[in-house]
């Protein structure tokens, strides 16, 4: 009985023990912890613990906490939970290991703040000031040799509805993220070496945004495998955080990302793989802060297969793809981009001038360096709308339908690329290009297809040039292009192809016509090369070229307005002849850079036309070119090479005009050696030219030239051969412009018989000469040939007929006489012949009466009609009253002295011998008399038969009776119109020119001898 007495009492205590150990657990704990647990953890944080309640289980070792928070200073909550239930299994106290069958956490709740002195809250907590503490001994955290590792196992560790708030209050504004719901699982986890612990999180941070983390880690060694993915994770989430720091915000996108990773702490250094990562951005944008307008809007762009290894330093990337990007931008009127302020720190939104840029240094020596590769580039579908803001009128630049493939691109920058790009530019431009980069040393090998390039859109470009308009014209292009770089050296950068440039039309805006166009203009056959510069073509053809070449009134070409600026830059400098850094570009700077080699095998141009209007004369003159077509072949740049021309086509449609010759015009000294011929072509084109400068308009006539050109060391020779057929004119026009010159006889004696003029107009000019103009030079060159044609007619006649001509403008008669003599007859049949060929001349004859020489010759004259007519009547008395003519009468020199005698018996009455000093005297003034007429008489002279010793000579005879013989000006005028018409009659009978166009003028009776001959002048005149 006494043994169940103990029993019992052993029993009662046992269970008093056990009641006081429940009571203990199930009351005690809780309320001790409640009474001072609470209120000791919340002296220690220095901040509002509460605890809603708590229970403990001292049999199963349940825990279980409710309602539990730690608030802030302001009472805010700060972290906490609803509910913690431990269940831990008290036989592991005595096993190797501390084993908690269950941890589980609901709804636990965090507040993570960074305060606006960028403090964090939790650091606050308890005073701990966030510094590092001095870091204790290794001895005191390290485990000696033969302690044994504190080890845990874990049948569930669970977190279940978690929530976290973290705030940043040191934005402006303030910066709030949340991460909720967060759902952690860790199963069957311990400590042991080797474990394999399996967990999964699981967490979303807004709507639509989740984590999921999955996997498995081991805690010795410290590895970790498994695989993260995000999904749906607004990029405006992130970037709302350092929005502040830049000037453009992301207005939507989403951020998808896979990866399976697999790191080991355990290896030096730290093992990280990377495999089958993928990362997806969707519906991605961008804009300027305060703006509407996407910049950048990216529907779809990937990264797949990313493979990393950090211990290697290698990444690998399967391939990048995007679709349907769109970009807009512009060059501002500064110059810059848009994207450069955009994307710079609001703080500093420039580079600093002296901060250096350099390559970015590894830091960490050791090991290889890093390396990465993608396989694949495919962007598809992008467009880009960019304008340039610079010029007057924005330039679109705007690219649709981009699309690039790039094929292995490597940091190995010794690798090629493989690239296939396509695009469309400003909506007809096609732009292709396939082949290879090298990046170090730059080289490429790429092949290129260009075609429909407006030009248009370019307009605002040439403003600054010219005050034309650019309507329309397209650029093509095809071929290959290669470039390659050594250290040191220049790039090489060649091309060989074909480019056209076509539909090309200039306008004038104030005429607003096209005065500039074609339909195309090839280049075929190029071949660039830029080391040594080298240009080489087969074949350049024009086809359809047009200009139209306006004069104004004010005497200005049009061309010359519109390929000239508005005005000049207020302020601006002449900069020619310098370089990119301002330096003088001298001769040895010019040295150093060769000029580049060109050659052209053919330029081939069709039915090219030129329209000139001088609006300077009125009427206008319109004039022009068309159809001209040819070539040029052999052109180049190689010294002594010459090019031959060869070109045909029309003058206003009518004449033909043809050149063939020799030029270089790529050498410095220009060379040109050609024939220009011009046939037929209509003068009442050019009419108001004539009537301007010449005086005198053009009624009708065709013109042909033969222009034979040749220019050398600058100096320009011309032969210009020049036909006109039927050349009329019309009225005197008047003009001031024109020379002073009788036009109408220099026609007349260039018109040949047939109505054709023909002249030789040689030019010589030098080009160096500032004051050199080719058609002031032509011009004056014709001027001085009417002038010599106007103020040297005969010249010019005795030029036509091989002789100088000047001794046809006089005939020379004896005195008294107004017959021709042999010679003079042969100077009026040359002018005959002169006349006949220039059928437009009339011949005015000016007779010339000297009386001091034809005075006595009349006199002589009339004495001897006397004599003749006193033997008249003697063999009219013999022959019984029947008086023969004076052209049947013959004297003897006897009959002479005899009727001289009689006549001077007759007239004076003097008795013989009685002459006087005063007769002699008288007789010696006589006019025509000479001291030698008057020897006769002196001493020695023989006495002639029948007269005494005191009768006069014969000769003071006849002095004395011419003496007595006046001569009239009106003989006189009559011996001068003898003479004229002797010349009339002469030209008119003998060499049958017509008598209407030969006139006589009034005879001269003042003119002076020349020598013992008058002169009778011919004067030429036009009809």
């Amino acid at each position: 009985m006494r043994i169940f007495k103990i029993l019992r009492i052993l029993v009662l205590i046992a269970l008093g023990l056990v009641g006081l150990y429940a009571a203990i657990g199930f009351l005690g704990v809780p309320w001790a912890v409640k009474k001072y647990g609470v209120p000791e953890v919340s002296k220690i944080l220095e901040r509002p613990v509460m605890l809603r309640d708590m229970s403990f289980d001292p049999f199963a070792f349940n825990l279980k906490l409710e309602g539990f928070e730690i608030r802030d200073t302001d009472g805010s909550p700060l972290v906490g939970f609803e509910q913690l239930f431990v269940n831990f299994e008290a036989t592991s106290l005595l096993s190797d290991a501390y084993r908690f069958d269950i941890i589980r956490l609901s709804l636990p709740f965090g507040l993570v703040k960074i305060l606006k002195d960028g403090r964090l809250n939790l650091a606050e907590v308890g005073g701990i000031s966030g510094e590092p503490s001095a870091p204790e001994q290794e001895s005191s955290t390290s485990l000696s040799a033969d302690e044994k590792p504190f080890l845990v196992d874990i049948g569930l560790l669970s977190i279940e509805q978690g929530a976290l708030e973290f705030r940043d209050e040191s934005k402006s504004p303030t910066f709030i993220a949340d991460i909720v719901p967060l759902q952690v699982t860790l199963r069957n986890f311990s400590t042991r070496p080797g474990n394999q612990n399996s967990y999964f999180l699981a967490a979303e941070l807004s709507e639509g945004e989740r984590v999921q983390w999955q996997g498995n880690v081991s805690m010795d060694p410290l590895r970790s495998q498994g695989q993260v993915e995000i999904s749906s994770l607004r990029a405006g989430s992130l970037w709302e955080y350092v929005e502040d720091q830049f000037r453009f915000e992301i207005s939507q996108g989403l951020l998808d990302l896979q990866v399976i990773y697999d790191v080991d702490m355990a290896q030096d250094p730290v093992g990280v793989v990377l495999n089958k990562g993928t990362m997806t951005l969707r519906n991605f944008a961008l804009r300027q802060k305060g703006h509407t307008d996407e910049l950048i809007v990216v529907p779809s762009f990937s990264i797949r297969g990313i493979e990393a290894d950090v211990g290697a330093r290698q990444v690998f990337i399967d391939s990048i793809q995007s679709r349907g990007a769109d970009v807009q931008g512009w060059i501002n009127p500064d110059g810059t981009v848009n994207f450069q302020n955009l994307f710079a720190s609001q703080e500093n939104s420039e580079v600093p001038e002296e901060v250096e840029t350099s390559s970015p240094q590894n830091v960490d020596s050791e090991g290889p360096p890093w390396s990465a590769t993608i396989k694949t580039i495919s962007l598809e579908e992008y467009a880009v709308r960019f304008e340039d803001r610079q010029p007057s009128k924005r330039v679109p630049l705007n690219i649709k339908g981009l699309s690039l493939q790039a094929q292995n691109v490597t940091t190995d920058l010794q690798k090629p690329i493989a690239l296939e790009l396509g695009l469309t530019f400003n909506q007809s431009g096609k732009l292709s290009v396939s082949g290879q980069v090298t990046p170090d040393p730059p080289r490429g090998d790429l092949t290129l297809a260009l075609s429909g390039v407006s030009f248009a859109p370019f307009q605002p470009y040439l403003e600054p040039y010219g005050q034309f308009q650019l309507v329309r014209g397209s650029l093509g292009l095809k071929g290959r292009t290669t470039f390659t770089s050594q250290s040191g050296q220049d790039a090489n950068v060649s091309f060989s192809g074909d480019i056209t440039i076509g539909d090309v039309a200039l306008v004038d805006p104030v005429a607003s016509e096209e005065f500039l166009k074609w339909e195309q203009l090839a280049f075929q056959g190029m071949a660039v090369e830029s080391q040594p510069p080298r240009v080489s073509l087969e074949e350049v053809m024009v086809t359809l070229p047009y200009a139209k070449v306006v004069k104004n009134s004010e005497g200005t070409l049009n061309v010359e307005r519109l390929f000239s600026p508005v005005e000049p830059a207020a302020g601006s400098s002449k900069e020619e002849g310098k370089t990119m850094d301002g330096k003088s570009l001298t001769s040895e700077n010019k040295a150093a850079t060769p000029s580049p080699l060109i050659t052209i095998n053919t330029v081939r141009i069709q039915n090219a036309g030129v329209d000139f209007m001088d609006q300077a004369i009125d009427p206008q003159v319109v004039t022009g070119i068309q159809s001209l077509t040819g070539t040029i072949q052999g052109l180049s740049s190689q010294e002594l090479s010459k090019a031959n021309v060869s070109l045909e086509g029309r003058v206003d449609d009518v004449a033909s005009l043809k050149i063939q010759g020799q030029v270089n015009p790529l050498q410095e000294d220009l060379y040109t050696d050609v024939k220009v011929l011009f046939q037929n072509l209509d003068l009442t084109t050019v009419s108001p030219y004539a009537g301007k400068y010449i005086g005198y308009p053009i009624d009708k006539g065709k013109l042909s030239l033969d222009l034979d050109y040749s220019l050398s060391e600058n100096v320009l020779i011309g032969e210009n051969k020049v036909q006109v057929e039927q050349l009329a004119l019309g009225e005197a026009t008047g003009s001031p412009d024109a020379p002073s010159l009788p036009v109408p006889l220099a026609v007349a004696l260039l018109k040949d018989r047939d109505g054709r003029i023909d002249i030789d107009l040689p030019v010589r000019g030098d080009l160096n000469d500032p004051e050199f103009s080719y058609g002031q030079l032509v011009l004056q060159t014709l001027v001085n040939l009417i002038t010599k044609a106007a103020t040297s007619p005969f010249s010019l006649v005795g030029g036509l007929l091989g002789g100088s001509g000047e001794d046809l403008s006089f005939v020379q008669f004896s005195p008294g006489q107004a017959i021709l003599t042999e010679r003079e007859n042969e100077k009026l049949s040359t002018l005959a012949m002169a006349l006949s060929e220039r059928p437009g001349l009339r011949l005015e004859i000016t007779s010339s009466v000297e009386p001091t020489l034809d005075g006595p010759a009349l006199s002589a004259a009339k004495l001897e009609d006397q004599i003749i007519q006193l033997r008249q009547q003697e063999l009219a008395t013999s022959a019984k009253g029947e008086l023969p003519s004076a052209t049947e009468v013959a004297l003897s020199s006897l009959d002479q002295e005899r009727l001289l005698k009689k006549l001077y018996m007759e007239k004076f009455g003097e008795e013989l011998g009685k002459e006087s000093v005063t007769d002699n005297a008288s007789t010696k003034n006589a006019p025509g008399v000479s001291e030698e007429s008057l020897k006769g008489s002196g001493p020695g002279t023989t006495p002639k038969p029948g007269f005494n010793e005191n009768m006069p000579t014969t000769e003071k005879m006849r002095l004395r009776l011419l003496k007595t013989i006046q001569v009239s000006d009106d003989e006189l005028r009559l011996l001068g119109q003898d003479r004229a018409k002797s010349i009339r009659d002469h030209l008119v009978e003998q060499e049958n020119i017509p008598e209407e166009r030969i006139f006589l003028v009034e005879p001269n009776l003042t003119s002076e001898a020349e020598g013992q001959s008058i002169r009778t002048n011919l004067t030429l005149t036009a009809q």
